[in-house]
């Protein structure tokens, strides 16, 4: 909604800068997120891209589009993929999501068990991400129990970016609790993000062997790689996001950047980059980052031709920017 008011004065439905029209938002990765970002956002006939694999919703002038592989179809992926090796007696393990996990149970479990993939179990989760410690502990637990009772050894982890980490936390109380879940193969679809929390940094990673992924195709950007490295937040002051950022990578604070914290473990910029593991940070671009990449030029370009198209016309005032802003939601119908 903030997006829709003045900068610093948050009065919905009030915009006294007109010279500032949004024309586009780029949102995700989360599904929920998004769809009520685009809820609300559609009233104003404003273009939408969503780098998540949220669930296509039908309806009249909607005007949102998918950089991200859309869910049913990697689900449809991972079915031919049980398939051709056999793997007809599976679990599923699943956060809830909202929209996303009412599109596995109402939509892909039925189109599995009609093509032959019988179900041992199809569990709930502990969400580590959001719930607190101890009620994640003892969801964990009753999980743990649960699947050792079970004869299933392939298992479908359903969720979003965040599913990686609640996985982890999983499979780490299931050592500390001596109740290790051996012979698991996971599979998890495009949207998982290898990411750790602070917390995470250094457990080991060995679960991860046998596990399977779905992908999505992306190029390597050119200059992308030096571009990180060339960051540097002890002279990019004004950039508050890399240095929050740079905070969390490192476990390192800038002095005065954040109150009440222990100034022996102070940033210095020196840090680099490249000496982060991968599952802290990636010094090319995830999947995620590619389709907000891809997102942005492909605004860009929509609004060059826009422009080009117009390019006899004068630009007076408001009407001829909000010609533009009209153009741009014709194309992203069109794009739909």
């Amino acid at each position: 909604m903030e997006l829709l008011s003045t900068p610093r004065r948050f009065i919905p439905n009030y915009k006294c800068d007109l010279q500032n029209n949004l024309v586009a938002v780029v949102g995700g990765p989360g599904s929920d997120e998004f769809l009520d970002m685009a809820n609300i956002l559609t009233s104003y006939k404003i273009a939408q891209l969503g780098y998540t694999s949220a669930p296509e919703m039908k309806t009249k002038d909607t005007v949102f589009h998918w950089m991200f592989p859309n869910a049913i179809h990697q689900h449809r992926g991972i079915l031919h993929l049980l398939l051709h090796f056999g793997w007809t007696w599976i679990g599923v393990l699943y956060l809830d999501i909202g929209k996303l996990t009412q599109l596995l149970l109402q939509n892909v479990l039925p189109m599995f068990s009609k093509s032959g993939i019988c179900f041992d179990f199809i569990r709930k989760l502990s969400d580590g991400y959001l719930n607190e410690i101890g009620e994640v502990a003892e969801g964990i637990h009753k999980t743990l129990c649960f699947l050792l009772t079970r004869t299933s050894n392939t298992v479908i982890v359903h969720g979003e970016f965040q599913s990686m980490l609640s996985l982890r936390n999983f499979l780490k109380i299931s050592e500390f609790e001596e109740m290790p879940i051996y012979s698991k193969v996971w599979i998890m679809t495009a949207e998982v993000d290898f990411m750790s929390i602070p917390l995470q940094r250094s457990w080991d990673l060995n679960f991860l062997h046998g596990s399977l992924s779905l992908a999505i195709n992306f190029n390597d950007v050119s200059g992308f790689h030096q571009f990180l490295r060339g960051r540097n937040p002890a002279l990019e002051k004004e950039d508050g996001f890399l240095r929050e950022t740079w905070q969390q990578v490192f476990n390192c604070f800038f002095p005065g950047f954040t109150s009440d914290l222990m100034d022996e473990n102070n940033c210095t910029g020196k840090e680099q980059l490249e000496t982060l593991p991968m599952t802290v940070f990636e010094m090319r671009m995830t999947a995620h980052s590619y389709s907000v990449y891809t997102a942005v030029y492909a605004i860009a370009h929509a609004l060059h031709a826009i422009y080009s198209s117009m390019g006899n016309q004068r630009p007076i005032a408001n009407g001829w920017r909000q010609k533009v802003h009209q153009q741009l939601w014709k194309v992203t119908l069109q794009v739909n």
